[in-house]
């Protein structure tokens, strides 16, 4: 398989490389050079070096414009012709001087729009018709087609040029279309594990500043309590900072966010329980149903429905028993949260909650 891959390969810089000469003004350059040297030498072998051998230069030489000024390339290959038609018989005495024409109306119907196109190959047929008129004889319709025929093929050139630039530009359209999709994808990926770790950075410090004024209270008469809040506030203070340093790292680095845990799950909501005992909360969990397959959105919301229940009984009850009741059902999660009062009331952080 190695040859036929190695035979392919050099075909196809064979005919990238090709694909470049062809594409260059010196390829040009080189084409009306040897069209006029070799029209001229066939004029003159033919005896005709006279008017003739005189217009060949305006419809070979020219040809080294073809790419950049086909019009006016065209234009002066038909005044050249008129103006021959007018001394001497139109009888082209060279094969070369018909390549050379077959050139100047290919170059005008493949690099030229459209409606200069019509005109320069107008004006090549208005000047065979000229002839036409000022000689006699001949076949006009023959004429037109041997001319006309190479300005179609270049239009056809030009227009699966234009198909195949107008495919480039739409893959390359879709590519950059794809590359911003994807960092819109990074980018609210990253704001919702931030707002994720938000949301945990507030529930430690909702626990911190209860428990600080558990402390304050409990300072003098119940020391052992405040050494035990002390303490969870020691704990949860430093829980917090290492999610706020997360959180910020995600927010000002793209390469951080995928170190960052999933988003919470309702499974783990016995988490949020122990939290609450931590807290001083006679919390109870009970669980009923099966747990099947849960949309992550309402995963999510369940999960926070409860931390934000707990965190309210833990600011507003405290001391208080509470109880939570997760059921799964068929085609649905039913949450109750419960409280049975608190001996006081604990400071309140300030915060929106679940707005």
């Amino acid at each position: 398989m190695t040859a036929p891959r190695s035979v392919l390969a050099a075909s196809a810089r064979l005919r990238r490389g090709l694909a470049r000469v062809h594409e260059s003004r010196a390829f040009d350059v080189v084409l009306a050079v040897a069209l006029c040297a070799v029209t001229e030498a066939e004029v003159a072998a033919a005896g005709e070096l006279g008017t003739f051998g005189v217009a060949v230069p305006f419809f070979t030489l020219t040809l080294a414009w073809r790419r950049r000024a086909a019009l006016q390339v065209a234009l002066v290959a038909a005044a050249a012709l008129a103006v021959v038609a007018l001394f001497a018989p139109l009888e082209f005495p060279s094969n070369a001087a018909f390549l050379a024409m077959f050139a100047v109306t290919y170059s005008a119907g493949a690099h030229l729009p459209q409606r200069q196109a019509r005109a320069a190959i107008g004006a090549v047929l208005a000047a065979v018709a000229f002839e036409e008129v000022v000689q006699g004889g001949g076949d006009l319709l023959f004429a037109a087609i041997v001319f006309t025929v190479p300005w179609a093929i270049g239009r056809g050139v030009r227009a699966q040029r234009e198909q195949e630039q107008a495919i480039t530009d739409a893959v390359m359209r879709l590519e950059r279309e794809r590359e911003r999709n994807a960092e819109l994808a990074v980018a609210a990926e990253r704001l919702r594990m931030a707002r994720e770790l938000h949301d945990t950075i507030a529930g430690l410090l909702n626990l911190v500043v209860v428990q600080a004024a558990v402390a304050e209270q409990c300072s003098f008469e119940q020391p052992e309590e405040a050494s035990a809040a002390l303490a969870l506030v020691h704990e949860s203070g430093r829980a917090a900072s290492t999610d706020l340093q997360r959180m910020l790292g995600i927010l000002r680095s793209r390469s951080n966010g995928a170190a960052v845990v999933p988003a919470p799950r309702l499974d783990t909501v016995n988490d949020l329980v122990a939290r609450a005992r931590a807290a001083g909360i006679d919390a109870k969990l009970t669980i009923s149903g099966s747990r099947g397959e849960i949309p992550a959105g309402l995963d999510l919301a369940a999960y926070r429905i409860v931390q934000e229940a707990l965190s309210n009984v833990v600011k507003h009850a405290a001391g208080a028993r509470a109880y939570v009741h997760v059921g799964y059902g068929q085609d649905a999660v039913e949450i109750e949260i419960s409280d049975a009062g608190g001996a006081g009331r604990a400071a309140d952080s300030g915060g929106h909650g679940l707005i």
